[in-house]
């Protein structure tokens, strides 16, 4: 039977936002407030070379924190999301999208500078679905 109003069950997108500076071919760690589970749409920043990793706990980051650009994680990683940004390329758009969940609503992540440029007050935008508050 079909629904008698599917749009009365759509879900709203959300945007989480953050601001850091980094230094030249360097790594920094951070954490950010999501839902307890999500789907993850899209991650956008300014165009630069960077790499973003996400994780739904500090030790998956800390056991995950020297894996080489292009080496495949351990499938017990946790990673939720690994992205390469570039000059050309500052979003990427998610299909399919990437399903995280932490009992914390606390996410970890490692961006890595690619470039041999300091940044300074760098913004990434990371938009999102909660499943669960």
């Amino acid at each position: 039977m079909p629904l008698s109003n599917p749009s009365s069950f759509a879900l709203s997108r959300l945007q989480a936002s953050f601001t850091i500076s980094i230094n030249a071919n360097s790594f920094i760690t951070t954490q950010l407030a999501l839902s307890k589970s999500f789907m993850l749409l899209k991650v956008q920043f300014q165009p630069y070379p960077l790499r973003l990793r996400l994780y739904p706990s500090q030790n998956s980051r800390t056991n995950d924190f020297y894996r080489n650009t292009g080496t495949a994680p351990n499938v017990d990683s946790g990673l939720i999301f690994e992205g390469i940004f570039s000059n050309q390329l500052s979003a990427i758009q998610l299909n399919p999208v990437a399903i995280g969940h932490s009992e914390q609503k606390v996410y970890y992540a490692t961006i890595n500078n690619l470039s041999n440029s300091n940044i300074e007050n760098l913004s990434c935008d990371l938009f999102y679905i909660p499943l669960e508050a």
